[in-house]
């Protein structure tokens, strides 16, 4: 196997073009068997007739300590 990419012979672009397709391949099958965990359940527990929680009025915290950064 040449270590230049310019001076290389057909058998090492070969090589190279096989590593990437499998490569490919293989980023492709692990993408399409990838699965999330089954969430119908959580989608379940939100459905009406749940507890309501709703927001209150706006409240407006603020402290000051007395220290002075000048």
């Amino acid at each position: 196997m040449t270590s230049s990419l310019i001076n290389a012979d057909r058998s090492t672009h070969m090589k190279i073009a096989a590593t990437a397709i499998a490569a490919a391949s293989l980023v492709v099958i692990v993408g399409l068997t990838a699965r999330m965990a089954e969430t119908s359940s959580d989608i379940a527990a939100a459905a009406p007739g749940g507890v309501v929680v709703k927001a209150g009025s706006p409240v407006t915290l603020s402290s000051r300590t007395g220290v002075v950064v000048r």
